[in-house]
């Protein structure tokens, strides 16, 4: 594979990958992006340089995901991803997803800093790195406003406990997408009356804002979005200094039986 090309990897859905409906979880999504990232890295291995060696670590701040259909326990899927260039300090990665059956069924986009591995401060870009200028008119992770939590009382409460913790000893991305779908479903199953609804997610931003290490209490607030019933807000933070930790925004699908 050429550097700068796009890499294509494929992943089994498995039971531990889907919810009660057999459909696959949003945070299953964001680890085999996790993975292809990781790997089509390592293709360009001879431009970046080993990361390892260097000192160096990747660091995910936003991504963005726009949905129309969903995997099911028992299919494989197909992640595509391309480096897009940089903008300042942040690197720009896109994604794909295939069905089995060669079809699209969304993408994503991302946005990472280079970062020491040690202290996790920012990085300048090296000589030689691919910072070309960002091209085209592809997907942008949207700046997601604070939510006003001053008065409000956390819907769920999560500890960052071992298992949640990843290679850079810090809370993993995809603990956070489960965080956050986590909030959106408590705050429907109050608003429906202790029901659990169906969750077809179309549209999903996160803004990674603070590093979560072991032991930490995470509060986690959420509300609906009075102009469009499909949307909702989820804020995370620190207990009990209200660090923030995480924004994210949650658009459901029209196929959810109902806009709770």
């Amino acid at each position: 594979m050429t550097p700068l090309k796009p890499g294509r990897w494929s992943f089994d859905v498995r039971s531990t990958d889907t919810d009660f409906q057999d459909r696959l979880h949003l945070f299953a999504l964001f680890s085999y992006m996790q993975e292809a990232a990781y790997h089509h890295v390592r293709c360009m291995a001879d431009i970046f340089g080993d990361f390892e060696q260097l000192g160096l670590c990747w660091l995910l701040i936003r991504v963005s995901v726009r949905l129309h259909d969903w995997p099911r326990w028992g299919d494989t899927l197909t992640v595509e991803t391309a480096h897009r260039g940089a903008r300042r300090l942040t690197f720009i990665r896109d994604f794909t997803f295939y069905d089995q059956h060669g079809r699209s069924f969304g993408q994503a986009t991302s946005e990472w800093l280079v970062a020491d591995r040690k202290t996790h401060r920012p990085q300048r870009p090296q000589p030689g790195w691919p910072c070309r200028p960002i091209e085209g008119n592809g997907l942008a992770c949207p700046r997601l406003k604070p939510q006003d939590t001053a008065s409000s009382i956390p819907l769920l409460l999560k500890y960052a406990d071992f298992s949640d913790l990843d290679r850079n000893n810090h809370v993993n991305n995809t603990r956070y997408v489960a965080w956050g779908v986590d909030t959106v479903q408590a705050l429907r199953s109050r608003i429906s009356g202790g029901a659990m609804p169906p969750l077809a997610v179309a549209e999903f931003d996160i803004h990674y804002i603070n590093e979560v290490g072991t032991g930490a209490r995470i509060d986690l607030f959420g509300s609906q979005d009075p102009d469009n019933l499909a949307c909702y807000d989820i804020t995370a933070q620190l207990h009990p200094e209200h660090t923030p930790v995480f924004r994210a925004r949650l658009r459901l699908s029209g196929q959810n039986s109902e806009q709770l």
